[in-house]
C-alpha cells in the first residue's frame, strides 16, 4: 500500500527578491500538502540535507577540513570546500556555485523524492489546491516540452524579473534587499 505525500519543503533562493516574493505568494495559497520553506544558503537547510552543502562553508565532513587537494586541478590548498559531497579549492568552488542546487529552486516530498528544475516548478503547482489542474495539464507530454521552456526562461532571468515587474506597475518587489527575515518551519 502506498502511502500518500503529505508534506514538501521547498528550498529557494533567499538572495533573490523574486524568489522570496513566490515563496509568500505560495505561503498564502490554499494547499493539498503541508508546506515548508526554507532558505537554501541556511545551515539549516545544508544539516537537513547534506548533499547542498555551500562553496562558502569549509568541508565539515573532512577528517582535516584544513588542507587538502582539489578534486578537479588537484592542487594541495589550506582551505578545502564540499561542493556537492566534491573537494574542491576556492577557485574550482567558484566556477561550481555558478551551478551550485542554491541558486535554483529544489522540492523534497517527505518520502525522499527530490525535484529540480521544471519538475520542482510542477510540484509547487501540484501542492497549490488552485493550480494542482495547470501542474497536470503542464507536466503532459503536448505542453511540459513548452513548460520547460518557460520555467527555464523564469529561472534564468528572475534577476531582472522584479525590476521589469516593477516599471510596468505590476508589483512591489524588494530591489536589492537582502537578508528578509524567512520562516524555515511550516507555513500556516
Amino acid at each position: 500500500m502506498e502511502i500518500p505525500m503529505k508534506r514538501l519543503t521547498i528550498l529557494f533562493d533567499v538572495n533573490c527578491p523574486f524568489c522570496r516574493n513566490c515563496r509568500r505568494w505560495m505561503g498564502n495559497q490554499p494547499a493539498y500538502l503541508e508546506l515548508e520553506f526554507m532558505a537554501s544558503q541556511t545551515r539549516t537547510a545544508r544539516k537537513r540535507f547534506p548533499g547542498l552543502n555551500s562553496p562558502g562553508i569549509p568541508n565539515q565532513n573532512s577528517p582535516d577540513p584544513e588542507s587538502g587537494e582539489c578534486g578537479r586541478c588537484g592542487f594541495t590548498v589550506s582551505a578545502i570546500f564540499n561542493c556537492g559531497g566534491e573537494k574542491l579549492c576556492g577557485k574550482c568552488a567558484e566556477k561550481w556555485e555558478e551551478a551550485n542546487v542554491e541558486k535554483e529552486l529544489l522540492v523534497i516530498d517527505d518520502q525522499g523524492g527530490v525535484y529540480r528544475g521544471d519538475a520542482a516548478f510542477l510540484m509547487c503547482l501540484w501542492a497549490l489546491r488552485k493550480y494542482r489542474g495547470w501542474a497536470l495539464r503542464l507536466a503532459t507530454p503536448a505542453l511540459h516540452p513548452v513548460a520547460r521552456r518557460a520555467f527555464k526562461w523564469i529561472s534564468t532571468h528572475r534577476g531582472k524579473i522584479p525590476t521589469w515587474l516593477s516599471r510596468m506597475g505590476m508589483g512591489s518587489f524588494e530591489p536589492g534587499s537582502k537578508g528578509a527575515p524567512v520562516e524555515t518551519g511550516p507555513s500556516p
